[in-house]
């Protein structure tokens, strides 16, 4: 079923705000994830065992 769905100016406005808002808090999400995942940067040295 195709039907039209007509939006008043304040709906429009409302659902503008709600997709900025939703793709700012994706992205800031996306970019917080990613710092908490990263390993430590010298984990090999740390792990490698000593021959004396």
């Amino acid at each position: 079923m195709n039907h039209t769905i007509v939006l008043t100016e304040e709906e429009q406005r409302e659902a503008h705000e709600q997709a900025l808002r939703k793709a700012t808090d994706e992205a800031y999400a996306k970019i917080t994830h990613k710092s908490k995942s990263k390993p430590a940067s010298n984990t090999d040295a740390a792990n490698q065992q000593s021959l004396f």
